[in-house]
């Protein structure tokens, strides 16, 4: 009853009505039930009088004080009544318009900011942080496309991108697309620039990404020409090649030697322009860092929300995540992707053939850093498949990928120190005997099986492998990576010590 008292002579008396919003507070703190959340409204009701009389400093208390009891209830568990109470504050501010997906400037709110410790900026504007909160009780009650509006909207794009790529469908985000991000005319986006510059609340920037993001997340489901429409006009003929080659490629009515073209083009194209052209925004490929490294939300951060201990990902949300997981769930997923189609092309090519060899060297040599397992199947490929060609005889001699020209020949390797230098004779008592010293084993200048070698100038896991297996057993680069869980084989360092597998 006072509540509506006060809203009823809110616009002829409003100083009464401010007292009358006061005593409903009041009576809450006397003990009177208040299930329907009455008191907190009041806050906002009262914040409005003081806003209306150009009194900031109470209407910023007001609204503050708001925005802490909704955290409260949220605490609490009472979900529901926070996110009424932060949308509630998030109109009053007012800073999510009805008829507009942008954010609108008032005198007093540009001051509010809190601060967020280990984040940049630290200081985050009060607008934003009770936006992108209510998203986050959004996402708590299953409202994905709101939850990824109010995240769009508070300038929280990593957020915004994982709800996009990860929890809604490719249909849902569609959907959600051509209703509130519908293409710009390039007025609009002057104007929009002017008056928003490059900031990510700006709604040019945030309309060009997410369209952006569902190009690449339809073209990776590969949805044929509807990708086209929101891939920026930078990466559009790109697009147009690739999806020409996949068609011609997977077409079975042309012949081989065509289709393993159209193929391999495809390849090239997806390990040259992956990131761009079906990379991920968020893990594993973080087209958001443009790959540089991995930061950000991730599904395993939001199955237990370590930071903030509170609404973690609901079983919907998971399983949501698990049925949008790129393919396979690899950093640079990608460059998998391209080796895959290289694979299907020397599938229909002949076997000793110059060009199947130069593209299972190739193929191999996108994943032999990253992933010797899988690079090693090209590679056994290539050796059974091609061993009279130049390229297939010298990976099996020297049992790994040699490096090509630009012309796809054989670049012929010098002889390093330990092809030049003579294997020593194990001891006699022991010979052909070798066993597994460890990490303590002393380290020597050649690769003796079961000892610990020191890496010099001009060695790779290659000639280490090679020269490993003079003593009777063929030694791998694939068993000396698991042999060394650690080491990388493409950053080895002068001096580093490798244990050599027995």
């Amino acid at each position: 009853m006072l509540k509506l008292l006060g809203k009823a002579c809110e616009e002829e008396a409003p100083n009464e009505a401010v007292q009358y919003f006061q005593q409903v507070r009041d009576l809450a703190r006397s003990g009177f039930a208040d299930s329907v959340g009455l008191a907190a409204a009041s806050l906002g009701l009262e914040a409005r009088i003081y806003l209306e009389q150009k009194k900031y400093d109470r209407a910023i208390e007001m609204y503050l004080e708001q925005w802490l009891q909704a955290k409260l209830l949220l605490h609490d568990g009472k979900i529901a009544q926070a996110a009424a109470l932060l949308a509630s504050v998030a109109r009053a501010f007012p800073i999510e318009p009805p008829d507009t997906n942008r954010l609108t400037s008032a005198n007093f709110k540009d001051l509010l900011s809190i601060e967020a410790a280990g984040c940049y900026p630290e200081l985050i504007p009060a607008e934003q942080q009770v936006l992108g909160e209510l998203g986050v009780l959004r996402l708590a009650r299953g409202e994905y496309a709101q939850e990824l509006d109010a995240l769009l909207n508070a300038g929280f794009w990593m957020d915004a991108g994982y709800i996009a790529e990860r929890v809604l469908t490719a249909d849902e985000l569609k959907a959600y697309m051509d209703s509130y991000w519908p293409p710009a005319s390039p007025e609009q986006v002057a104007e929009e620039n002017e008056k928003y510059g490059q900031s990510q609340v700006s709604p040019a920037f945030l309309r060009k990404e997410i369209r952006y993001l569902l190009a690449r997340r339809l073209m990776r489901s590969l949805r044929g020409e509807e990708p086209r429409e929101y891939y920026p006009p930078e990466w559009t003929p790109q697009y147009v090649a690739l999806v020409q080659a996949l068609k011609t490629g997977w077409d079975e009515s042309l012949p081989a030697d065509q289709r393993a073209k159209a193929l391999f083009e495809a390849a090239v194209i997806t390990r040259t322009n992956g990131m761009e052209l079906i990379g991920t925004e968020v893990e594993p490929d973080w087209h958001v860092h443009e790959g540089n490294y991995m930061e950000g939300v991730t599904v395993a951060g939001r199955a237990t929300n370590e930071a903030a201990k509170v609404l973690v990902a609901s079983e919907d949300e998971l399983q949501r995540t698990a049925r949008h997981a790129a393919d396979p769930e690899e950093r640079f997923h990608y460059r998998y992707q391209a080796a895959s189609l290289a694979w299907e092309a020397a599938k229909l090519m002949p076997d000793n053939s110059d060009e199947t060899a130069r593209l299972l060297c190739i193929a191999g040599s996108w994943l032999k850093y990253r992933d010797p397992q899988t690079a090693n199947i090209f590679y056994k490929a290539l050796v059974r498949r091609n061993r009279k060609t130049a390229i297939g005889a010298e990976a099996d001699k020297i049992r790994w990928f040699p490096v090509l020209d630009g012309q796809g020949n054989v670049i012929p390797t010098k002889r390093s120190r330990l092809e030049s230098s003579s294997p020593p004779a194990p001891p006699e008592e022991s010979r052909g005997q070798f066993s597994e010293a460890g990490p303590d084993a002393i380290a020597s200048d050649y690769p003796v099986p079961g000892n610990v070698y020191v890496i010099h100038a001009g060695d790779s896991l290659a000639t280490i492998a090679r020269a490993a297996s003079v003593f009777g057993r063929v030694v791998t680069v694939q068993e000396l990576l698991k042999s060394n869980p650690s080491l990388d084989a493409s950053r080895l360092r002068i001096g580093q010590k490798i244990l050599i597998p027995a």
